[in-house]
């Protein structure tokens, strides 16, 4: 099977949102800059083992929720030789990671910031970058 490498992701994820998370905080006082207790969610309806999300709660009562979102139905995002008949093909359709939102909670529970982060693959199936959309707050 193609990419058991991916159960590993949420670690580095889980830096690369925090390292972004503290560069882009424009408070003097930056409610995310201690190491936060983390809470992995797994509830994956056809892994119970499968990470599937994480919140990372801070002292300072500020919280970040995670989101990851496997597989697709897209097929333009798989790679050129893989189709139904592919051994590959449930990995693509069912357990490549393909997406991640990230919401930040301020200690009240109002939403400080929010970015949907797609994973870009190349037509081997190798990931070449990330698309980031930052989700506006309401205001």
């Amino acid at each position: 099977m193609a990419g058991i490498a991916n159960d590993y992701l949420i670690y580095p994820i889980l830096d690369l949102i925090r390292d972004e998370v503290q560069r882009t905080t424009m408070s003097p006082a930056d409610p995310f800059a201690e190491e936060p207790s983390v809470r992995l969610i797994r509830d994956h309806p056809l892994d119970p083992e499968k990470v599937t999300g994480a919140k990372m709660f801070y002292e300072s009562g500020y919280m970040l929720d995670i989101s990851l979102t496997y597989g697709s139905t897209n097929t333009s995002t798989f790679p050129l030789e893989v189709d139904q008949q592919h051994p590959d093909w449930e990995y693509y359709s069912l357990w490549r990671l393909t997406s991640i939102t990230v919401a930040g909670y301020a200690s009240d529970g109002k939403v400080v910031g929010s970015y949907m982060i797609r994973l870009l693959y190349d037509t081997r199936g190798l990931l070449t970058g990330t698309d980031v959309l930052r989700v506006e707050k309401e205001r």
